[in-house]
């Protein structure tokens, strides 16, 4: 895994800042959260982007099983992991309540 950046660069990290590029599932039309963009670029969906909900569906997975098995790749590559680790912790999630927290921000 790649190490993550000195924190002190973090600290003035505005999660308002991090959705300015507000992207909507091409299916359900729900917004994309950080990493949800994050999981669509590592998969090459730089044109069509779909929700965790919507991408199981299109690949006949768990949702939350896809998120498992590609944090590991994101985590391990240095151009998705800048971006994963924005969001520090669940605090700076915007779909905390209705997503997969544990799995995406668990070890």
């Amino acid at each position: 895994m790649v190490s993550p950046p000195d924190d002190s660069l973090n600290d003035s990290i505005n999660t308002s800042c991090l959705e300015v590029d507000l992207i909507a599932c091409s299916v359900c039309g729900e917004n994309l959260c950080l990493r949800e963009k994050t999981i669509n670029l590592s998969l090459g969906n730089t044109e069509i982007m779909y929700c965790l909900n919507c991408l199981g569906a299109k690949e006949n997975k768990n949702p939350e099983e896809i998120l498992a098995k590609i944090k590991k790749y994101i985590t391990a590559r240095e151009c998705f992991y800048k971006e994963w680790i924005k969001y520090r912790d669940v605090s700076y999630c915007p779909k905390s309540e209705s997503c997969f927290p544990d799995t995406c921000f668990g070890k």
